[in-house]
């Protein structure tokens, strides 16, 4: 038996009483990767379309500023 997602439901209910706005909006979550050091400079250790979010400086790349690996 298959669970049924209550979101869609959670979502009208709260638009019909004004709580939500009428359009939609996508973000992008990011999940943490656990990698070793060693792992972090290994690309193969990355899924596709991973997002890199930098937390301090690295070359040109601020703080806060993200990217993608350059071989994927």
């Amino acid at each position: 038996m298959r669970k049924q997602s209550t979101e869609p439901l959670v979502r009208d209910a709260l638009k019909s009483r004004g709580l939500l706005g009428a359009a939609d909006s996508v973000v992008q979550a990011l999940d943490k990767l656990d990698l070793t050091n060693a792992q972090k400079r290994d690309e193969r250790f990355y899924p596709k379309d991973a997002v890199l979010d930098f937390d301090q400086k690295v070359r040109e790349a601020e703080p806060g500023a993200k990217g993608k690996l350059a071989g994927n």
